[in-house]
């Protein structure tokens, strides 16, 4: 089973991993495609995500779905709510019956033992995910980080109870 996660944000990424007899392989580690727009601000490039994600074939995506941040701008936040829906439609338009499971981040860290703090994610990402030690090497590589945790969240939350609801 191809397993991809996904942090949305203009710093996230795309993780796309096999998962065969519980054991989780390798992550294919992409930053989150941008594209500037009219204004010269950059923005989720939504056919990128979309060639990737064909590309891969992923069987569910686990995407988090992210909410208003309080302490942001207007303007920030209406980027960024555009933003998500870039990714969020590109995601739903890799074939005709996508499988995509939306889960809030703080739903997803409490139950993995983090918190909002990023380094704590980089740091479980690069103990759980040795593999892709040089995709993990950069304290900016928080967002592939949470990318490859949102797989390894799906194999030991939802796979084995069975709880995935699809979007």
């Amino acid at each position: 089973m191809r397993i991809g996660g996904v942090d949305p944000g203009l710093k996230g990424a795309l993780a796309f991993a096999d998962v065969i007899d519980g054991e989780i392989g390798p992550a294919r580690i992409y930053d989150m495609p941008v594209t500037e727009t009219v204004d010269g601000r950059p923005l989720p490039d939504a056919r990128e995500i979309l060639r990737i994600a064909r590309k891969e074939r992923a069987d569910m995506i686990i995407l988090e779905h992210v909410e208003p941040r309080p302490r942001a701008g207007a303007t920030s936040e209406w980027r960024f709510g555009v933003g998500y829906g870039l990714t969020r439609a590109a995601l739903q338009l890799v074939d005709d019956e996508p499988r995509i499971h939306l889960v809030r981040p703080k739903a997803w860290k409490e139950k993995m033992g983090l918190s909002s703090d990023k380094k704590l994610s980089l740091a479980m990402a690069r103990s759980l995910f040795s593999n892709n030690a040089a995709d993990l090497r950069r304290e900016k590589d928080d967002g592939r980080a949470e990318a490859c945790l949102l797989i390894r969240y799906f194999r030991d939350h939802l796979l084995k109870s069975g709880a995935v609801e699809v979007c």
